[in-house]
C-alpha cells in the first residue's frame, strides 16, 4: 500500500470518527454501544493504516478480528430475532441469510487473517502454485521457461 494512499485513508477515517457522533439522533444505550464499537474499530483501522512495522500488523490483525466478531454478533442477533428460522428478505433488510452471507464472505476471511496474519512473501506453497510469479519476485525478470 503506497504511503499517499495510507495517508488519504487515514484522513478519511479520522474525519469519519469525528463526524459520526453528531449524526446520532438519540443517544440510547444501544446507540451509545454501537457508536463506541464503531469508533474503536475506526481507531484500530486508523492505527493499522498509519503505523509501520510489527505494530501495524498487530492492529491489522485486531481490526480483522473485530470485524469477524461484529459479523458473529450480527449473525447471532439475527438468529435470536428470527427464532432460528432462515427466511428470505429483501437484500437491503437485515436477515439471517444476509448475516450468514456476510459471515462467509467477510467474516471468515477476517478470522483467517486475524489468526494467521498476513501472507508471507516467498511462501513455499505460493511459489509452487505460481512459478512465474515466484520467478518475477526473485530478480524482477522472467527466467525464460
Amino acid at each position: 500500500m503506497s504511503t499517499s494512499f495510507r495517508i488519504i485513508v487515514g484522513i478519511v477515517l479520522g474525519i469519519g470518527m469525528f463526524a459520526l457522533p453528531p449524526l446520532v439522533p438519540a443517544w440510547t444505550p444501544k446507540a451509545t454501544f454501537v457508536i463506541i464499537a464503531v469508533e474503536l474499530l475506526c481507531l484500530q483501522a486508523l492505527l493499522a493504516v498509519l503505523l509501520t512495522g510489527p505494530a501495524r500488523v498487530v492492529f491489522m490483525r485486531t481490526t480483522a478480528g473485530s470485524v469477524f466478531l461484529a459479523f458473529l454478533a450480527y449473525l447471532v442477533s439475527e438468529l435470536v430475532a428470527s427464532g432460528g428460522k432462515i427466511t428470505m428478505a429483501r437484500r437491503s433488510q437485515a436477515s439471517v441469510l444476509s448475516a450468514l452471507v456476510g459471515m462467509i464472505v467477510i467474516g471468515w476471511p477476517c478470522l483467517k487473517f486475524a489468526v494467521r496474519g498476513p501472507e508471507r512473501e516467498g511462501d513455499v506453497s505460493e511459489q509452487e502454485s505460481d512459478p512465474v510469479a515466484a520467478d518475477l519476485r526473485d530478480d524482477g525478470e522472467p527466467s525464460g521457461r
